[in-house]
């Protein structure tokens, strides 16, 4: 944890100068990074502080890719705009394999893609 709050700190005044000049930002995130920002391992309060500021950035930005994740944590993403974004969004997830399955589960709108 201790090290993806010193990058979101290090990102974080970029993200907003970027935004500020009307600059269109992205986001990518990995699955091992994902399960160091939600839980495995560390205080619970800590965590909730890091989802909390990967939040405000990830809301901040344009888009929001994560590759290389589990089923598990595609859900965790959902769950985690859900319970702590606010206004509480509509929540959609698009998937094309069983793989997306729980995240289209999760999520209030989901669509899932053949072929």
């Amino acid at each position: 944890p201790g090290a993806i709050k010193e990058r979101l700190e290090a990102f974080g005044p970029r993200t907003e100068k970027a935004l500020a000049a009307g600059t269109p930002a992205g986001l990518m995130v990995t699955g091992q990074a994902l399960e160091r920002l939600m839980g495995a391992g560390g205080a619970a309060e800590a965590l909730s502080t890091l989802e909390d500021q990967f939040l405000e950035i990830a809301q901040r930005c344009s888009v929001v890719i994560a590759c290389r994740v589990s089923p598990l944590q595609k859900a965790q993403m959902v769950q985690l705009v859900r319970g702590k974004v606010k206004p509480t969004p509509v929540t959609l997830a698009v998937g094309d394999g069983a793989n997306d399955v729980p995240m289209i589960q999760e999520a209030q709108v989901g669509i899932g893609i053949c072929g």
